[in-house]
């Protein structure tokens, strides 16, 4: 026979693999229908054939050996004893004629068909496919265990189940109470896991609203409430300490409530440390400023109050700007107004002291030249005339402008200025160089003011003049 000759396609059935006479039934009766895929192949460049459902068209496939096909979908239902073969939802009673045709089948399917001039009904054998187990991927379940099902529809199952196995369940999280690998959900355990997370977030909650209330308590920062910062730690590190859940279930209000309460403590605990910085300065300032308000006359014991002046403008300057603002401008004009008193206090009592020192100087020379009394010509009234002129030539000039008695001084040296002329005796002596010294005779050779002296000459010269000549005795 030609091999370009159609094979006819006939519907009477034998079961054949080996498997007994009516399990290809029983397969029917259980699915209801079996499925196998097929082609339908001519080898004409295009045909159709036409049913009581319509044409039916074959199309050229792109290359192979079997000309143009069409997939087809080939099923069998059982209606009593008899099987129908159905070829895309019509039965092949339907597609018999004069046209030339295969329908070939996959293995495991149709596996044989015969080869007639015309589609007269004729044989076809079918084989029962074994069967294979083809499970789902989805995962079956409940309350203790997974499995997979099986979900072949070709043969009687044997198995029902695959991969069967426990929960499995987590420590952390919403793994606590949902398998990780079927993804069950255990309410029971998702109760328990729900009352944990509840109580750990309540107990966090309860630390918040503590610490916070303590915090917004506060109306002066005192050393007390440093332990408010532990609280505040303590609160924070069992915030994070929480599950990601866990922090779900505590309110954003009462995050930021705790941030704020942080935020306002830190701006408490630094107002306080800036008012007791300021208040030490000011204590510093009101301190010594009353200090010298108290001073009548300034004495040296006062001198220490320019250290404690330092001190104040120095405790000032060191503090920050936000400390200073603390401090009024009343207390740092009362500092400055402070100094510039002690300034004028501590001169005022110099100058003061300058002009005692002046006049107790003036005095002791007014005292000198008054001892000096009654002027005579005596070592005693001299010592006295010099000791008080060598003093008033000591003193500054304002230290002279004090001395009363000045004129007393000067009638005093005058007098005894004349009394040591009147008293002094004078030698008289021919000058060194004179021509015929020997010839010179002085009478008397000395004497005091007043004195008449005599000179004769005894030689042969004629003598023109004679000059008397002072000379003053050069100190030893």
């Amino acid at each position: 026979m030609n091999k370009r000759i159609f094979l006819l396609i006939a519907l009477l059935m034998v079961v054949v693999t080996g498997a007994k006479a009516g399990k290809y039934d029983d397969a029917l009766k259980e699915r209801g229908t079996i499925t196998f895929n097929c082609h339908i192949y001519s080898e004409e460049a295009s045909f159709e054939f036409t049913n009581n459902n319509g044409t039916f068209s074959l199309t050229n496939r792109d290359g192979g050996d079997k000309g143009y096909y069409r997939a087809v979908t080939v099923s069998a239902a059982l209606s009593g004893k008899n099987i129908t073969f159905y070829l895309d939802g019509r039965t092949l009673m339907d597609v018999v004629g004069e046209m030339k045709v295969v329908v070939y089948c996959d293995k495991d399917s149709i596996s044989f068909s015969k080869v007639s001039k015309n589609l007269a009904l004729d044989t076809i054998v079918a084989v029962v496919p074994a069967h294979k187990h083809a499970y789902s991927k989805d995962w079956s379940k409940d309350a203790t265990a997974h499995w997979h099902e099986c979900t072949s529809v070709v043969g009687p199952c044997d198995a029902a189940k695959s991969d069967s196995a426990a929960h499995t369940f987590g420590t952390e999280a919403a793994a606590r109470y949902t398998c990780e690998v079927c993804k069950y959900v255990d309410n029971a355990k998702k109760a328990v896991a729900d009352s944990i997370d509840n109580a750990a977030a309540d107990t966090v909650i309860a630390k918040i609203d503590a610490v916070v209330g303590k915090v917004d308590a506060i109306v002066n920062f005192v050393d007390a409430d440093t332990v408010l910062q532990s609280q505040l730690n303590n609160a924070n590190a069992a915030y994070d300490k929480l599950t990601d859940g866990q922090k779900e279930l505590v309110p954003e209000e009462k995050t930021k409530a705790l941030a704020a309460a942080q935020k306002s403590y830190d701006k408490k605990k630094a107002d306080a440390i800036d008012k007791a910085a300021a208040d030490t300065v000011i204590a510093k300032i009101d301190a010594v400023v009353a200090k010298v308000d108290a001073i009548e006359a300034y004495v040296d014991a006062d001198s220490v109050l320019q250290a404690e002046l330092d001190n104040a403008n120095k405790a000032y300057n060191e503090l920050t700007d936000a400390q200073k603002e603390l401090v009024s401008k009343e207390k740092t004009d009362a500092l400055a107004a402070a100094q510039k008193s002690y300034d004028q206090k501590k001169a005022d009592a110099a100058a003061k002291a300058a002009a005692d020192a002046d006049k107790a100087a003036a005095d002791s020379v007014n005292a000198l030249i008054e001892s000096i009394g009654t002027v005579e010509y005596n070592d005693d009234v001299k010592t006295k005339i010099e000791g008080a002129r060598s003093a008033y030539d000591s003193l500054t000039d304002d230290q002279k402008k004090l001395v009363t008695n000045l004129d007393t001084l000067k009638e005093a040296e005058a007098a005894f200025a004349e009394l040591v002329k009147n008293n002094t005796i004078h030698s008289v002596t021919i000058k060194s160089g004179t021509e015929d010294a020997d010839k010179w005779k002085i009478t008397p050779g000395e004497g005091k003011n007043g004195t008449t002296v005599t000179v004769e000459y005894s030689g042969e010269k004629k003598v023109k003049s004679v000059k008397a000549v002072k000379v003053e005795k050069k100190a030893e």
